[in-house]
């Protein structure tokens, strides 16, 4: 991730689950990526927590992102 208060772009596509044209302003991380990816392909979860959230009913625009606040250092 960049530095904190700035924007980093993320594009992503899949014709006719993710609607086109959408823009927001949510927080997410790349973290967040693994967790959805795992979610969507049915695979198992590890034994050991994973810090990042499934994002897909914020791909869909179902729901806002499940991040209110992101820390890092």
């Amino acid at each position: 991730m960049c530095c904190f208060g700035r924007i980093v772009p993320a594009i992503l596509r899949w014709p006719g689950r993710i609607p086109a044209g959408q823009v927001s302003a949510e927080i997410a991380t790349t973290m967040d990526l693994h967790r959805t990816i795992l979610s969507l392909t049915g695979a198992a979860l590890p034994e050991k927590p994973l810090d990042g959230l499934d994002l897909w009913p914020l791909l869909t625009q179902q729901e806002a992102s499940p991040r209110d606040d992101y820390y890092y250092f």
